[in-house]
């Protein structure tokens, strides 16, 4: 995979024989490949892979044989299984060419970083008519300092104004912090304003409003937890309301209420030593402010690097809902997919595609990761080369 270029290594679970008639896939996913190093590649395919097999077991142990394999034959298409490819040890001169490749790749890449630099920016457009656009050729972009990176914005829209809640992180510090950046219904915005700083890192401040409060909750990952974090005083003084998660580690927590319900979307490190696998899980309270938030029953509800990790709220439009989602497979942060919820209650979860946003409306973008919108503002970002 790594001399051949693919972005991606397939693991499946595949059960031979008995109780199934026939070879079957009952468990796949993907992880993505390291670029230049085949020793930190396959450590890392090892490593992330680890955790699944003994959870399939876990699961079988617990639960009816009949069902466990109906539920998991059901999720897989079965009429081609794909033989394992016997691959040969590559000769000296296939070695020779592969390798001169991998170190032709890394020196242009030192040679790139010299002259540019890539940097997380944003970019937003007003319009009233639109949910999600197709095309973000009109967004205008919000050029940060080049000492820093702006990132993950969130949209809360008060008196005619919007306040863009971001990730703002100085290459010169050892964290991220959570910023605002206030806007006029005609686009024009003031610098950020630093509204909440911790000794260890912050990021992805999702919104959620309920019983007229309003409630973030960034990405604590640096601290094990998951923090819910209260507005005091709108929009620059927040205080700590909950640790709903403790010993855990978390990225990208996304909260939706629905049907009673308080829902929490979160990617989940299980194995210490593992990358965040990109596989995504579901906890349900009734109470916003519990620490006992119960593990949905089809955990992980999505595997897939396409689409597993959040990309911002989720939302509703025409009584259909919708989630903005990452899509990982080249790499970290690359595009983005908004996936239609169609099952979500405390029993069964599903969703499918419905519109994929990639990366390619401009040379200088080569990866956008978040997306949120209030009333008519859409705000995302986008990762860009810059001249130092």
């Amino acid at each position: 995979e790594l001399f051949e270029g693919q972005i991606d290594t397939k693991v499946s679970i595949l059960v031979k024989g008995n109780p199934v008639k026939q070879d079957s896939i009952i468990y796949e996913t993907s992880f993505s490949n390291d670029k230049l190093y085949l020793n930190r590649h396959t450590n890392n395919i090892y490593w992330e892979a680890a955790h699944i097999l003994p959870r399939m077991i876990k699961e079988l142990h617990h639960s009816e044989s009949r069902v466990f394999f109906k539920k998991w034959l059901a999720k897989y298409n079965q009429s081609k299984i794909q033989k394992i490819q016997d691959f040969k040890v590559p000769n000296n001169f296939q070695t020779i060419k592969a390798v001169s490749i991998l170190y032709w790749k890394a020196l242009k890449r030192v040679i790139e970083r010299h002259s540019n630099f890539e940097q997380w920016i944003l970019l937003f457009h007003i319009d009233k008519d639109e949910q999600y656009p197709k095309s973000f050729l009109d967004f205008k972009k919000i050029l940060p300092p080049k000492d820093r990176i702006w990132a993950d914005p969130f949209v809360i829209g008060r008196n005619d104004n919007f306040y863009i809640f971001i990730e703002e992180f100085l290459f010169n510090e050892p964290y991220g912090k959570i910023s605002v950046i206030e806007m006029d219904k005609h686009g024009n915005y003031k610098p950020p304003i630093t509204i909440l700083e911790r000794s260890y890192h912050l990021s992805y401040p999702s919104m959620i409003e309920d019983n007229g409060e309003l409630y973030m909750l960034p990405e604590t990952m640096g601290n094990n937890t998951i923090e819910l974090y209260k507005c005091i005083e709108f929009p620059y003084k927040w205080e700590l309301e909950r640790v709903i998660k403790n010993n855990i580690k978390a990225v990208d927590s996304t909260i939706f209420k629905q049907d009673d319900f308080y829902w929490l979307f979160t990617n989940i490190e299980e194995l210490n030593g593992t990358k965040l696998p990109g596989e995504l899980h579901l906890f349900y309270t009734d109470n916003l402010l519990s620490d006992n938030w119960t593990a949905h029953q089809q955990n992980p509800i999505v595997t897939d690097r396409s689409c597993a990790r959040p990309a911002g709220n989720i939302y509703v439009s025409k009584n259909r809902i919708f989630r903005p989602a990452q899509n990982c497979t080249k790499h970290y942060g690359y595009a983005m997919k908004i996936n239609e919820i169609t099952q979500l209650n405390t029993k069964n979860f599903d969703e499918h595609l419905h519109q994929s946003i990639l990366p390619d409306w401009n040379k200088d973008v080569f990866s956008t990761h978040t997306i949120n919108t209030s009333d008519s503002l859409i705000v995302i970002d986008a990762k860009i080369k810059r001249k130092r």
